[in-house]
């Protein structure tokens, strides 16, 4: 059954958790698991009030066809007593315009916002033609796509390192390697929004489901800037085992290569857009700093299946200046390098694996 309310009488519906730093709203099912659910509140500019929605198991629809109100909700990420401030956060929507009165050359009708504490905030606006990423007060990318669709946008931001991606259906889009100089008015207190009217836009959008570090699992990336190896074939590369850091029981994989070939993998905390590396056939998709398995028993021989594996301790991870460890809400990219003969002596690489990690 269709139910038609407010969206202050429907934000009634949540169950206050103001101090968690993860949650999900779902078309479906509601806000859910109780104890990750955030406290949900309207932020609306001027006097106009709320406007109305309609709440379905499909989708929540928000209808304002008025350039007044800006209707989003929004939550803090403030930490519980004694939680270490999250470095790597996730944000994540599937939702689609469906119409859209946006007259201005920036901005659009839908808003995905992200304010890690202490950072600039970051802001995904959606027309009906178009998506574009803002970090602080500038404008990082834009491309244009048919965001009528239903599709899956997630902003990828490193509060350390004030780099940020988007992706749109789980592709790196726009971001990676950019790093976003301080901006003018730094986010206080920490939240997450999403709604309609950015730059007081109006139209109607269709939602499906929110999450904040949740949900969210691993992306193989790259493959189609890669060469064909010896073999005419892509490498791969999985990972069996957790994402969960405490159960620390991930293995790397990667088979499609030659037998007896020698490899080792590589790792970043950073996408990057494909680079050549010199001399050999192999393409590099990791971002600085980047660090290499080759330490005493990392680097493996692919076996006769053309496969090999590697056991990795995440509390012990490569970097240029010593080990690294993994933390809950980090994402981290791996790519494995491996010698070929094509017909040559070279080197080739797999397609880049971004896991985000619990």
């Amino acid at each position: 059954m269709t139910t038609k309310l407010t969206l202050v009488g429907w934000l009634a519906l949540c169950t206050p958790a103001a101090t968690q730093v993860a949650g999900e709203w779902n078309a479906s099912n509601g806000l859910l698991p109780p104890d990750v659910v955030p406290a949900w509140s309207t932020l609306a500019s001027g006097a106009c009030g709320a406007t109305s929605v309609t709440l379905s198991p499909v989708a929540l629809t928000i209808d304002d066809e008025t350039p007044c109100p800006d209707d989003v909700l929004v939550y803090s990420l403030a930490t519980q007593p004694g939680m270490e401030p999250l470095v790597e956060h996730r944000l994540e929507a599937r939702m689609r315009v469906v119409r859209s009165t946006s007259t201005e050359q920036e901005g659009g009708v839908a808003l995905l916002g992200i304010a890690p504490s202490n950072g600039c905030p970051w802001f995904v606006f959606l027309d009906a033609d178009e998506v574009e990423l803002f970090g602080g007060d500038q404008i990082i990318g834009a491309t244009s796509i048919d965001t009528t669709v239903m599709r899956t946008y997630r902003i990828q931001v490193n509060a350390t390192t004030g780099v940020c991606i988007l992706f749109v259906d789980g592709l790196p889009t726009i971001g990676g390697g950019v790093q976003v100089p301080p901006c003018s008015a730094p986010s206080s207190p920490r939240t997450v929004l999403f709604g309609n009217g950015s730059n007081r836009q109006g139209g109607v959008t269709e939602w499906e489901f929110v999450r904040h570090n949740t949900g969210v699992g691993e992306v193989v990336y790259c493959a189609d800037a890669l060469t064909t190896n010896s073999l005419g074939l892509i490498a791969r590369t999985a990972f069996t085992g957790s994402r969960r850091v405490a159960s620390n029981d991930l293995v790397l994989q990667s088979d499609r290569l030659p037998i007896g070939s020698f490899g080792y993998y590589l790792c970043s905390r950073a996408f990057a857009a494909p680079m050549p590396l010199g001399g050999s056939q192999a393409v590099l998709c990791l971002g600085g700093p980047i660090g290499r398995f080759n330490r005493p028993g990392e680097i493996v021989v692919a076996d006769t299946r053309g496969a090999v594996r590697l056991p990795i301790d995440l509390t012990d991870l490569p970097g240029p200046s010593g080990s690294l460890a993994v933390q809950p809400g980090d994402t981290w990219h791996f790519q494995y390098w491996y010698r070929d003969a094509n017909p040559g002596s070279t080197s080739n690489t797999s397609p880049g694996l971004q896991i985000a990690f619990d």
